[in-house]
């Protein structure tokens, strides 16, 4: 029988004495529970009471980076070179024995780096002179106080759902016709900012010519006074600039009071002081004292009566849409007030710059009077058969 070999005792002691102790290791990052974009700060500490011989970082199995091996450790990594997305890291201690005793410790986190997609409905990409561009803006994703930029006038862009949203342009009657550049800006919530520029066409609209009407010589004073126009103006175009995100509106809007059409919208007319102009209202003349009902749900921001437009109620029907009423006998609403659909808020009469008995209406989208008989036949909701691009 063969006899076996006995290890000396000094290799018998070396071997006990072995450290088969792996190193200690923590790793984290500040957030696990977010998604990151551009740097994320890596930290953790490794130690071994034999030193440590290499401390490494990979990401998803990727190329190891090699980490200082003197305790405490801080890495910064630049998430836009990776894939949107869930990713790994791992970092591997691995002590200075002759064992090589590894630690390894992973954390996950999530990445997005990508500008949102911006879809604009083909829809929103004709519109006339005195008419409202509704545009209609698809995302991949929520948005951040997105923006569009239109004829040089910055306009919010409002939600209609999670990746919906919808803006209201008037275009003035006076806008030259021709194609124009609409630019799109919008930021997801981690700041990656999207940018869509698409033209949009402005048909010309023929507006009806002629019409001669005689002021009496007060009302052509107060036409020609400038502080009194200036005072009107101030007062309404405070109106028209009031920011307010929600929209009240519902369906498209009544007409306001029975009557017959006595000057329609964009008329180019001639008043006996001289003054040329386009109609910027609708004038429905009936008797004194007809009824005149809110064209749609609203908040009063106006009630009173002003040197040109007589006896005035604006109401406020949210994200940058108006309607007034001039040339009231009676006012039946005060500021401030919230009114519906159809309910009474004054009467029709001649009060101010006004030559018989009607109601000057008007609709105005962000800031620009638009052709109120629009507003009759719809309310610019979206569409089922909206086609983005």
């Amino acid at each position: 029988m063969r006899a076996h070999r006995l290890l000396p005792l000094a290799s018998l002691l070396s071997i006990g004495c072995l450290d088969h102790r792996p190193p200690t290791l923590s790793l984290s990052v500040p957030e696990t529970d977010r998604v990151y974009r551009q740097a994320l700060e890596i930290s953790g500490e490794a130690s071994d009471p034999s030193g440590l011989a290499s401390l490494s970082l990979s990401v998803d199995g990727g190329e190891p980076i090699a980490l200082p091996t003197d305790g405490a450790f801080q890495h910064t990594l630049d998430t836009s070179t990776l894939p949107d997305g869930v990713h790994l890291v791992e970092v591997v201690a691995t002590d200075d024995t002759s064992l090589a005793n590894t630690t390894r410790s992973s954390v996950a986190f999530a990445s997005d780096n990508t500008p949102p997609e911006l879809r604009i409905a083909e829809r929103s990409l004709k519109t006339a002179q005195g008419e409202v561009l509704a545009v209609f803006v698809s995302a991949t994703e929520v948005l951040v106080e997105p923006k569009l930029t239109f004829l040089e006038r910055e306009i919010p862009l409002y939600p209609l759902s999670s990746t919906l949203y919808r803006s209201l342009i008037g275009i003035s009657v006076k806008q030259e016709a021709g194609t124009f550049p609409l630019v799109l800006a919008a930021t997801d919530a981690l700041g990656n900012t999207g940018e869509r520029t698409m033209e949009v066409e402005i048909a010309a609209t023929d507006f009806e010519k002629g019409g001669y009407i005689k002021l009496t010589k007060k009302q052509q004073e107060n036409q020609k006074d400038d502080s009194k126009v200036t005072y009107d103006r101030t007062k309404r175009e405070a109106a028209w600039a009031h920011v307010d995100p929600q929209q009240h509106w519902g369906g498209p809007f009544l007409r306001p009071a029975e009557g017959s059409i006595s000057s329609p919208f964009g008329k180019y007319r001639e008043y006996s002081s001289g003054v040329r102009s386009h109609h910027l209202g609708l004038d429905l003349s009936n008797e004194p004292g007809t009824p005149i009902y809110a064209a749609n749900d609203g908040v009063v921001l106006l009630a009173e009566r002003l040197y040109i437009m007589g006896n005035h109620v604006i109401v406020h029907h949210g994200q940058g849409v108006a309607s007034a009423y001039s040339h009231l006998s009676s006012v039946a609403v005060s500021a401030g007030d919230r009114v519906q659909k159809g309910q009474l808020i004054g009467t029709m009469g001649s009060t101010g710059q006004s030559t018989g008995p009607h109601l000057h209406w008007e609709v105005v989208v962000h800031g620009e009077k638009i052709h109120p008989l629009e507003w009759e036949e719809e309310s610019f909701e979206p569409p089922d058969d909206l086609v983005f691009r």
